[in-house]
């Protein structure tokens, strides 16, 4: 009969007659790639940093860019960014909204810009960030030397004595007497109440 038999094969190679070459061996790719068989070939899966038909080549991490808005510097096998100004997150992907710090005041509207923000003023304020109380006071047309007092978007006039008014613009009369300069007297005709002549 035929004898049976088999075949010890050198290292590398595999089948019932050492016929197939294994390429992949612990050492045949590099820095904990992990190696596939091809056809007459081996290939190499890289981890993300390193590069190469072994895997043999360190990629340095600002080689790929990762700082969308902003420097990158590498620490190593790591890197960090410096943002430009308005950007934030690990890789500056982030725009900055600067209206999160609230910087208008007095019930202003905030709108965020690049690296900027600008305010729209509620009625009576002004500013970069509306922080003035326009003085109203500057065109009042409080009258009789009456005192103007600033308020929000108004001003109120404080009369002088004898005078009233929303403005102070009315002279008050004394007892008997009327019209605008208070030159108009009045006197009473009898005893009864009411009848009265004006001069």
């Amino acid at each position: 009969g035929e004898e049976e038999f088999y075949c010890c094969c050198n290292t590398n190679f595999t089948g019932p007659y050492c016929e197939t070459r294994l390429y992949c061996d612990s050492d045949t790719c590099l820095n904990g790639g992990s190696c596939t068989e091809g056809d007459e070939t081996f290939n190499c899966t890289c981890t993300e940093e390193y590069t190469g038909d072994r895997c043999q080549e360190f990629i340095h991490p600002c080689t790929l860019e990762p700082c969308v808005n902003g420097t990158c510097v590498e620490n190593g096998t790591d890197y960090f960014c410096n943002c430009t100004d308005g950007f934030e997150g690990d890789n500056c992907e982030i725009e900055t909204d600067e209206c999160d710090l609230e910087p208008c005041e007095n019930n202003s509207t905030c709108t965020d810009l690049l690296n900027d923000y600008s305010c729209e003023c509620s009625d009576g304020f002004n500013g970069s960030n509306c922080e003035n109380n326009i003085d109203d006071c500057l065109n009042s047309t409080c009258q009789n030397n009456a005192t103007c007092v600033d308020g929000i978007n108004s001003y109120t006039c404080e009369c002088p004595e004898g005078f009233n008014g929303t403005f102070c613009e009315s002279l008050i009369c004394g007892e008997g007497t009327y019209g605008p300069d208070c030159s108009i007297e009045c006197y009473d005709t009898d005893d009864c109440s009411g009848h009265y002549i004006c001069s």
